[in-house]
């Protein structure tokens, strides 16, 4: 059993609440408002001088401060044991590289046009490979002595300069001045890999 509810007062819609007949003109039947203190705005004011006070202190404790010396980190220093075993790796990488490029430039080109291509391409395949796996060499081995570094470099370099060239179709007298940087630094890295 349901029973409604019903009060007169909530018959009305609230936001359209009836309105007297005549209202009063009398003061209102709450007390008048009291009038508030005004909000102190020293507190605030107080704040803003500290922070601007500490913010000019940072910035003159930074003026003065000396400014750092970034210096370049030391050389690392490395055993002689240490330099000996990079020199080893980086010759035997030398060695295996120069087999290589040795061995298929060595190739017999033949008169068939497939054959020469084939020839040219590994040529340039061995000096590709060579150069990076030197390159990869000399990454790995820091301690390897400086002039066999250079060396190696230059190897790099020129091997990297020939496949180009040969990819350009290039060849002698072009390619000449590689040829010879290229016997310089072999006969460097020799000397020194003895």
């Amino acid at each position: 059993m349901t029973t409604a509810i019903t009060h007169e007062r909530y018959d009305q819609p609230v936001s359209n609440p009836p309105l007297p007949a005549s209202a009063p003109s009398g003061p209102p039947p709450w007390p008048p408002g009291q009038l508030t203190a005004p909000r102190r705005r020293w507190p605030l004011f107080a704040v803003l001088i500290v922070a601007l006070v500490a913010t000019l202190a940072v910035a003159i404790v930074g003026w003065f401060r000396p400014v750092p010396t970034s210096k370049p980190p030391a050389a690392p220093t490395y055993t002689s044991q240490q330099v000996a075993d990079a020199k080893a790796k980086v010759c035997a990488a030398y060695e295996k590289v120069h087999e290589a490029v040795q061995t298929n430039f060595a190739r017999d080109k033949g008169t068939d046009p497939n054959q020469q291509l084939l020839v040219a391409v590994t040529g340039q395949q061995a000096l590709v490979a060579g150069s990076v796996y030197l390159q990869t060499t000399l990454s790995e081995q820091p301690a390897a002595p400086p002039d066999l570094t250079a060396a190696v470099r230059k190897l790099i370099d020129v091997f990297q300069s020939l496949t180009i060239e040969y990819l350009n179709g290039r060849g002698s007298p072009d390619v000449d001045p590689s040829l010879r940087a290229g016997d310089e630094a072999t006969l460097a890295i020799e000397g020194i890999c003895k």
